[in-house]
């Protein structure tokens, strides 16, 4: 103090009775000037640009009572490398984890992730228990203690997995680490490597099989109507059905027949996919059928007004027939022989070639009469060998289901023998045969003639 005066580092104190323009006023007044002090300011009411000091933010401790405001891109860290940071970007409201460990959602009972206006669910995560997803906020996915319960439908692009338990006792659907379906079992059987559903096999390439020990091995039902049943295809191409009026089975082309059982009252021939007349032949010179057992003889038409060229027999003719009289002889099959040894049986007819030989003694050609026939087709025969057999073994498999050893399918014994292939027109590597042979009916009625 000097002349009664306080003086302070840059301010001027003046004493109790005078008070200068530039002094810190004592009462009431207006400062204009800086204060500096080297010490502290007590009392709360102390204004800040603008800010008084019990609005402004405390550096440590304390309780805000109002709103922070934070710009865009202005971000609030946490942590000493800054490892979480929240912030809007101007698009965005972004949540970042830029640091070590989880990002981690604490809830004492639930975590509820919710839409801000309508209120709805997205997410619910219980403590301790389920965790529930919605769409729509429509629940439709949910965990539980034994798996997840799905409400609606399931699509995926793949689908991986060991096995599918339907929870019973017993496995209902299993996948196998070949990728066979199996259903009712947990061993793929060795006929199939598709679908085995109780004896029901569906093979990958298409074939399926169905295997029962009592009962029909399938059944196909058709209700209301009539129609077709089952249809037989190759390649597309109806090749034979099965209906409730009718069942017909035949090849395609212009050369392939069948058969259809007609409504349970004939069996017709079928030529080309349909019905035929007077087209089809029941075996052939090279596949001959044995006996024929019938009610009643064949019925052979004979209507006039389908027959031309009606006329009687020839001299030359005549005297063919006269020779058919001494032509008959007794005989025995060679297949029967060598089947059955003494006790083939004995039969009695024409012998072709002598009937040939009749013809051509008169200058004619036995070809040109339909009781004469002569076969020609051209054959091979193809050595198969002998077969040994082979017991059935079934695949062993781990406990994940992956097959350790595959299954051996058993194989039948069988001996060796000779397959004979046949052709219509001759082929590289077949022979040539020909069989004569008679039409009885025909040759009675000729012989008849000279008697």
């Amino acid at each position: 103090m000097a002349g009664g005066k306080l003086i302070s580092t840059g301010v001027e104190f003046p004493d109790a009775t005078t008070q200068t323009t530039s002094g810190l006023p004592l009462t009431g007044g207006a400062l204009t000037g800086a204060v500096t002090t080297t010490s502290t300011f007590d009392g709360r009411d102390v204004a800040a640009d603008g800010v008084t000091a019990d609005a402004a933010l405390p550096k440590a401790g304390g309780t805000m009572t109002g709103d922070v405001s934070l710009g865009d891109n202005v971000k609030a860290k946490f942590g000493a490398s800054d490892d979480l940071q929240i912030y809007h970007d101007g698009s965005n409201s972004i949540i970042a984890d830029e640091g070590t460990g989880n990002l981690e959602l604490h809830g004492a009972s639930q975590v509820v992730l919710k839409h801000p206006t309508t209120g709805g669910d997205y997410v619910v995560c219980t403590g301790n228990g389920a965790v529930d997803l919605y769409h729509a906020n429509a629940l439709k996915l949910a965990t539980t203690s034994t798996g997840v319960d799905v409400t609606g439908s399931v699509t995926c692009d793949g689908f991986t997995s060991t096995g599918i338990d339907d929870n019973a006792t017993s496995t209902a659907i299993t996948i196998d680490a070949s990728e066979n379906v199996l259903v009712g079992t947990t061993q793929n059987n060795p006929t199939s490597s598709g679908v085995n559903v109780a004896g029901q096999e569906f093979s990958t390439t298409g074939g399926v099989r169905s295997t029962v020990a009592s009962n029909a091995a399938a059944t196909f039902n058709r209700k209301t109507d009539d129609g077709g049943i089952v249809l037989f295809r190759k390649d597309g191409t109806t090749v034979g059905s099965i209906g409730s009026g009718e069942f017909s089975i035949y090849g395609v082309g212009a050369n392939n027949t069948g058969w259809m059982f007609a409504d349970g009252s004939a069996v017709l021939p079928m030529k080309n996919s349909a019905l035929s007349d007077n087209l089809v032949d029941l075996g052939s010179a090279s596949y001959r059928m044995d006996d024929i057992y019938a009610t009643n003889g064949t019925i052979q038409t004979s209507d006039e007004r389908e027959k031309q060229d009606i006329q009687a027999l020839t001299t030359a003719e005549s005297n063919v027939a006269t020779a058919c009289k001494g032509l008959l002889r007794s005989f025995r099959w060679k297949d029967s022989v060598a089947e059955k040894g003494d006790d083939a049986r004995i039969h009695f007819g024409i012998i072709a070639q002598d009937l040939q030989d009749a013809f051509a003694a008169e200058g004619l050609d036995a070809g040109r009469y339909a009781m004469f026939i002569s076969s020609t087709w051209y054959e091979k025969e193809v050595e198969v060998p002998a077969v040994e057999a082979v017991e059935a073994v079934e695949a062993t498999y781990d406990d994940e289901g992956a097959e350790l050893t595959p299954a051996v399918e058993a194989v039948e014994a069988k001996d060796a023998y000779t397959r004979t292939y046949t052709e219509d027109e001759p082929t590289d590597g077949y022979t040539e045969r020909t069989r004569l042979g008679v039409r009885y009916p025909e040759l009675l009625a000729f012989i008849i003639s000279a008697i």
